[in-house]
Formats: C-alpha cells, structure tokens, sequence
C-alpha cells in the first residue's frame, strides 16, 4: 500500500516538472500556472507526509532520489534595451518629424476665411446719434401701424397675441374668447364694446387693468372705433 502510494506521488512530480519545463517556451509565466503548480506541490507534500508518519523508521529512498532528480529550470530572461539604442530611436524619431514639418510648411496654405474677411473694405462703424435716429424711426414706424384702424378684429389679432389673450385673459378658453371677440365685433360703438367688456368680463375673470394683455386689448377696440 505504501509502495503504491509513493508510485503515484513518483508520477504527479514527473508530470509537474514536465509542466514546470514548458515554461522555457513562455516569454512570461502566468500567475495561473504557478499557483496550479504550488498547489499541487502542497498536495504531493501532504500525501509525502502522510507515507512517512505510517513509518518514520523506514527509509524512503525513492522519494529522495525522486526530489533530487527535479530541476526547475528558470524561463529566459529578457534582454533589456541598452540605452544606446534608445537614445538612437529618439534621435531618428526627431529627424523624421522635422523633415515632415519642412515638407507641411513648404505647401502652399490654404486661404481662411479670415483672410477673405479682412480683404474686404471695412464698413464705416455708425455712430450714436445714427443708431438713436435709426431707432427713433422704428419707433415711429411701429407707433404708425399700431394706430391704424382695423375692421375685423378676428383678423386683425396675430397668432402670438391671440394665444396670449386666451392663456392670461380667457383662463385658456378658446371657445369664450372667440365668442368675446364676435361679440366685440358686433358692437356698433366704443361705448357699446367697453361696456360689454367691463361689464361681462373684466369682473368675472379677474382682469387686471394695469396688466399688459389688458392695456392690448382695449388698446384693439379703441383702434377698431376710432
């Protein structure tokens, strides 16, 4: 029994070195193989162990002569790069980059838009009293066609204007604000209009006269009897 015990721990060892010199064929051992082999090596220990506490007086020459036998051979190792041939790679790296730097500045560039922008004549930069007289002129346009009289206010109300009176005046009642709108259209006097709206609106819905939308709006009906 024991003589079998030590054949088989004969056979895991010649397989582990078999193992052990396939490293030489590896650039680099990895971790993976060596905790295999130190774990079997820590088992075949364990069984070794337990052969000889069945007989510590017995001699076991095999296992010895065995153990002797093994080599570990130490994978290559890898000759480092002398500093001499580093210092010539980045001396030739530099010259191949200057001579791809004199061939880019020896074509020809290309024009920006800079270029183009800064060949052109400068416009003379107007001054204050131009930009105040150009205002004043807009102005004046607008206040012109915010005075005009309309007809039809359904027509006259833009698209923005009319979603602001229904969002802040009709509570987002599409339907009441057109009915106000033919309303108003019906009326056949500013005093008809205002009344109508103060009377069966402004109250009800909560308008304030100091807003904005409400200062538009009798602002409209204003132009439309004007």
């Amino acid at each position: 029994m024991k003589e079998e015990k030590i054949k088989n721990i004969l056979r895991e060892l010649k397989t582990l070195q078999e193992q052990i010199q396939s490293w030489n064929n590896l650039p680099a051992i990895p971790e993976i193989e060596k905790d295999s082999v130190l774990r079997i090596m820590q088992e075949l220990y364990v069984q070794l162990k337990s052969v000889t506490m069945e007989s510590e007086t017995e001699p076991i020459p095999l296992v010895k002569e065995s153990m002797s036998e093994i080599i570990i051979d130490a994978p290559p190792a890898i000759a480092p790069v002398k500093v001499e041939e580093t210092a010539a790679m980045n001396v030739e790296a530099e010259k191949q980059q200057r001579n791809r730097a004199k061939t880019f500045a020896k074509q020809e560039q290309p024009v920006t838009l800079f270029d183009t922008v800064s060949d052109k004549p400068q416009q003379p930069e107007e001054t204050l009293l131009e930009k105040l007289s150009k205002r004043k002129e807009e102005k004046s346009l607008a206040d012109k066609f915010s005075s005009l009289p309309v007809g039809d206010l359904k027509k006259s109300i833009g698209i923005n204007e009319r979603f602001k009176f229904i969002n802040e005046l009709f509570e987002s009642s599409t339907a009441e604000y057109n009915q106000f709108i033919e309303r108003l259209n019906a009326c056949t006097s500013s005093d008809e209009a205002f009344r109508l709206m103060e009377e069966e609106y402004a109250a009800r819905l909560g308008w304030n006269k100091e807003e904005e939308t409400y200062q538009s709006l009798t602002a409209l009906i204003g132009r439309k009897f004007a």
